[in-house]
């Protein structure tokens, strides 16, 4: 799967996409592969939602009662993962350095919640943090690897942004000199970085035509408001990423829908950041 030399190991990238193709069948993409060096333990990155009840994303509920990864809406995301880590961990062990670090971060602020916080849910969210721990422990057990579990809220990556948001909140009135009742692709940019210029002025979105597409297709499917808090929650955190994950890093991604993908086009950081995408 390489082609080396005397000193430096170089990545096949055909062999090292039909690998991983081969692990999940539901789809893959690889995006930057060319990025990795073998010739150092290559780290991972991947982010966990909570454990969302079975339902649309205009529907949002966390589960708070006979709670499991298996029955919940994100149950095969994590399937995929385990797949795709598995192979990786091969890969790289064969053709490589190895795995070195890998962070695993929870999505725990920025949750979609169609109903009215209470302290339950935040309570409920510590619950699905320790359910996804002893699952996380017990699989990096068998494949003989270590982890780090962090959180939206934890010290080291403190996401700037409310623990809970109802998808079917309205836009946020964040300036005078913008029209919150304009629905255009090009309004909803303006107002997603007036409303982060005042909660975190790291994210800046490029309001150009690829953006605007991104966000256009997006609206197709959840609808205005769905489509802002949506991106928005991705957005708080995904700037964050790079420093994360460092120089030598894949970042794992996991969507049930093609078009959440193409979030990552809008934070300027991942554009050349290698990323496994797998679909699930």
């Amino acid at each position: 799967m390489i082609q080396q030399s005397e000193q430096q190991k170089v990545l096949d990238v055909d062999g090292f996409k039909l690998v991983l193709a081969n692990s999940w069948e539901d789809g893959i993409t690889i995006k930057n592969s060319l990025m990795i060096d073998l010739n150092q333990p290559v780290d991972i990155l991947f982010t966990l939602c909570p454990l969302y009840s079975k339902g649309d994303l205009q529907s949002s509920t966390i589960m708070t009662q006979d709670i499991s990864i298996e029955t919940s809406r994100v149950s095969g995301k994590w399937l995929g993962l385990q797949k795709v880590i598995a192979t990786l961990k091969k890969f790289l062990m064969e053709n490589g350095s190895g795995i070195g670090n890998i962070k695993v971060v929870l999505a725990n602020k920025g949750v979609l919640l169609n109903a009215i916080p209470s302290n339950e849910h935040l309570e409920v969210l510590k619950l699905h943090a320790d359910i996804y721990y002893q699952a996380l422990s017990n699989y990096f057990a068998e494949q003989d690897l270590t982890f780090e579990f962090l959180g939206f809220d934890s010290s080291e990556i403190n996401v700037t942004f409310p623990y809970f948001i109802n998808p079917n909140s309205r836009l946020p009135e964040v300036s005078a000199t913008i029209d919150e009742s304009k629905t255009s692709q090009f309004n909803i940019i303006e107002i997603m970085n007036a409303y982060f210029l005042l909660l975190d002025k790291n994210v800046i979105v490029i309001n150009n035509n690829d953006n605007r597409i991104i966000i256009k297709d997006l609206v197709k499917v959840f609808g205005i408001n769905t489509t802002f808090w949506l991106v928005a929650g991705y957005l708080a955190f995904d700037y964050k990423i790079k420093a994360l994950i460092g120089n030598n890093g894949i970042y794992l991604s996991t969507e049930r829908f093609d078009g959440i993908f193409k979030i990552a086009k809008l934070t300027t950081s991942l554009a050349r950041l290698p990323r496994i995408e797998i679909k699930c």
